[in-house]
């Protein structure tokens, strides 16, 4: 089973249960397929319930997760499938984020609303920040269609987002994001590459032939 939050436009719950269609699907399932693994969808659900529920030992996995220091030995992952995130802050033409010199001090600092997703990581360095927030975190269960929709609102002053996945999700909001800005600080931080995390419950046979799998999806893709 894979369990997966909401990841609109990337994955999006398909017209019969256990079914999911979009981009990630797709790659998901053509290496599935060519690992012989049957896969059931099921979502969208909170990130907080997904990660709780591998943890307690429930046989499925999530899409698209980060390696980190925190989740090693509490899950199983795969090999590398997606692109690593490029982490960028996003924020309105014109704002006091545009005045901070790095991404840990506009962390810090506690006047400007940080949109977050919840459940999500920006690396083990952010995210350690990011938890001694006191206040002014606006924490979301959507996606990142939903915190740009928040920003362009004027409800959050800015967001960290991976660049990677955001320019798809320009193409689907009803209005204009020609008023947001992309910020690069040298301190954000360089992320792993998405893989397909599972717990432990899942079989080592089952991640073998995932990883066997997508050697030779990457090996033979155009």
């Amino acid at each position: 089973m894979i369990m997966y939050p909401d990841m609109n436009p990337f994955i999006q719950p398909g017209e019969r249960e256990g079914e999911a269609s979009g981009p990630l699907v797709e790659w998901i399932s053509r290496v599935a397929g060519e690992a012989g693994v049957s896969l059931v969808w099921k979502g969208p659900v909170p990130r907080a319930r997904i990660l709780a529920e591998l943890e307690t030992g429930v046989e499925a996995c999530h899409p698209n997760a980060r390696l980190t220091e925190q989740r090693e030995g509490k899950f199983k992952f795969s090999a590398p499938l997606f692109p690593p995130p490029r982490w960028r802050v996003l924020t309105r033409r014109g704002s006091q984020v545009e005045a901070f010199a790095s991404a840990s001090d506009l962390l810090r600092d506690q006047s400007l609303v940080l949109g977050h997703m919840l459940g999500a990581t920006m690396g083990p360095e952010l995210d350690d920040i990011l938890a001694q927030r006191k206040g002014n975190t606006l924490a979301v269960r959507g996606s990142p269609l939903d915190l740009l929709r928040l920003l362009r609102a004027g409800r959050i002053d800015y967001l960290v987002a991976d660049m990677t996945a955001i320019p798809a999700d320009r193409g689907n909001v009803s209005f204009s994001t020609d008023d947001l800005r992309e910020l690069q600080f040298a301190d954000l931080p360089e992320a792993d590459a998405g893989r397909i995390m599972c717990s432990l419950s899942v079989p080592d046979q089952v991640i073998e032939r995932l990883n066997r799998a997508i050697e030779e999806v990457q090996r033979t893709s155009p």
